[in-house]
Formats: C-alpha cells, sequence, structure tokens
C-alpha cells in the first residue's frame, strides 16, 4: 500500500513489460487518507480489512476508498 502512486506505477509497468509478476497496488490519496488527521489509522484498518476480506480478487491497481 502506498500513496506514491507515479513511482509505483512506474515500477509496475516495467515489471510488466519483462514479463515478470507484480504484485497488486493498493493505492491512498492524501486528501482522504491524511496522516497528518489522528483518526486515519483507525479508518485505514477498517479499510484494508474490508478490501482483503471481500470474496473478489485484487488485481493489478486498486485505490482505497
Amino acid at each position: 500500500m502506498t500513496e506514491d502512486a507515479v513511482d509505483y506505477r512506474s515500477l509496475m509497468a516495467v515489471a510488466m513489460r519483462d514479463g515478470r509478476d507484480f504484485p497488486p497496488l493498493i493505492l491512498t490519496g492524501n486528501r482522504r487518507w491524511s496522516r497528518a488527521n489522528p483518526g486515519v489509522v483507525g479508518r485505514l484498518i477498517e479499510a484494508l480489512d474490508a478490501l482483503l476480506t471481500a470474496d473478489a480478487p485484487i488485481t493489478g491497481e486498486y485505490w482505497l476508498e
């Protein structure tokens, strides 16, 4: 999980171009998940738990809402 979408998308593109596996990217944005907000950690854990326990597989990139 990262909010550094630009760099990690570039790494993912290179890996895919070279035929290598790359783990799914779980991306966050600073507006929604601001580290300056003391309540964000609990909400982030709940959102990750919901994502990871859902029946749908995570592939490619996923923006955490």
